[in-house]
């Protein structure tokens, strides 16, 4: 089944906002176009063979759902999306990073305790 293709609205993140909000809609968004299971361990550990990319598969490739990506094409897909919803001084801060799920991570473990600790100061 095809995931529903919904727009939602996430504003860019610039590390003054509320981190918690914006991470909220951008699971969302990875919801809805198929993406979020790039954002588990499992995903990125141990991908199926048919996923991997061989030495001789020169064919070009026809436009594919997002149903029918490998997970090396939804990481790719899922961390353009996070990275193009940051503003530019939160994405110097992440942008050395390889993978969807470390950018997830590297944003998680700046700003989500920041986030809830200034709520309470």
């Amino acid at each position: 089944m095809q995931p529903t293709q919904i727009k939602i609205d996430v504003e860019k993140f610039d590390g003054k906002g509320d981190f918690g909000m914006w991470k909220f809609k951008m699971l969302m968004q990875l919801e809805n176009s198929g993406l979020d299971s790039v954002l588990t361990e499992d995903s990125t550990s141990s991908s199926s063979g048919k996923d991997k990319l061989k030495d001789d598969d020169i064919e070009p490739k026809p436009v594919i759902s997002p149903g029918e990506l490998t997970e090396k094409e939804k990481d790719k897909r899922a961390k353009n999306m996070i990275c193009a919803s940051l503003g530019n001084l939160v994405l110097r801060k992440v942008m050395k990073q390889s993978t969807a799920l470390g950018v997830w991570r590297a944003l998680e473990r700046d700003y989500q305790t920041k986030t809830y600790l200034t709520g309470y100061i």
